[in-house]
Order: structure tokens, then C-alpha cells, then sequence
């Protein structure tokens, strides 16, 4: 009787000990779940800006997250900038602030300090080798993997 008494209490408290590691990760995914539904952009333009080196991609926030630029946590660092040239080829661009070859910059055209809000929208400028007359696809995806794509062409 005893021995069932104390292998009741070491099971129940083994399940109870998973049934709460499983609520804190439901609860977990459930909060990710719930920004990624809760974010929404938009690519509303692109030039080559009168550069031969520089795509100008234009992104509104028409979602409910905001974003910060940099700092600690999730910020451009971690966003995606993916090109196909006309040529065909496919190219990720890696974000740095400052203007460099092959990288990608960002700047919140209107708002204040470095937290992309709902409503505000941001220009980025990938620097590039060149930048030839045709079709191209941009795509930016975010860190939480919420993503805005578009055709366009330059002459």
C-alpha cells in the first residue's frame, strides 16, 4: 500500500512538471503566433535613385508590430534582403548602416528614432556592383519571417 502510495505521488508529479513545461512552450509559440499574424508590410516602390550602384526600395509597416532598427533583440541585422538581377542571378544582401558594397542600409522616412511603427515607411538602399536596365525581384523578409516581394523594372 505504501509502495503505491509513493509511486502514485512520483507520477503525479512527473506529469504534472511536463503538463507545465508544455503550457509555458504553448504559451510561447502562442505569443510568437500572435506577432507574426499581428505583422504586415508592403514594397510601394523602387529606383535606382539616379545611382548606377544603388536600388532605392521603399517598405510600409501597414501592420500592428513595430520594429527596431538596431539595438538588442530583433532588428535589420536579421531581416533578409534577397535580388534577381536581370540576369538571372539571385543575390542576398547583408544590412550595414554605413554605405558598402554589397550590404544594404535603412533609414525611417517619416518617424522619429529607431523603431519602425505601424504607418511609417522606411527606404532601404542596397549598394550593388551595378545596376542594369531590366526586370528585377526584391524581397525583404523579416525576423519573424513575415515577408513583402515585388517585381519591378529599370531602364
Amino acid at each position: 500500500m505504501i509502495a503505491t502510495i509513493i509511486m502514485a505521488t512520483v507520477f503525479t508529479g512527473a506529469a504534472l512538471s511536463q503538463l507545465y513545461s508544455f503550457q509555458n512552450s504553448f504559451k510561447e509559440v502562442s505569443i510568437k503566433n500572435q506577432e507574426i499574424f499581428a505583422t504586415s508590410i508592403v514594397i510601394i516602390g523602387e529606383t535606382n535613385a539616379s545611382s548606377p550602384n544603388r536600388i532605392v526600395v521603399w517598405v510600409k509597416n501597414t501592420g500592428q508590430t513595430s520594429f527596431a532598427l538596431s539595438g538588442l533583440g530583433d532588428n535589420a541585422t536579421y531581416w533578409d534582403v534577397f535580388i534577381t538581377f536581370p540576369n538571372g542571378t539571385y543575390q542576398r544582401f547583408t544590412y550595414n548602416p554605413t554605405a558598402q558594397y554589397n550590404c544594404w542600409s535603412v533609414q525611417i522616412l517619416n518617424g522619429a528614432g529607431g523603431v519602425w511603427q505601424t504607418g511609417e515607411t522606411i527606404q532601404l538602399t542596397i549598394y550593388t556592383s551595378s545596376v542594369p536596365s531590366g526586370a528585377y525581384d526584391v524581397r525583404l523578409t523579416l525576423s519573424n519571417g513575415v515577408g513583402a516581394e515585388d517585381k519591378f523594372s529599370l531602364s
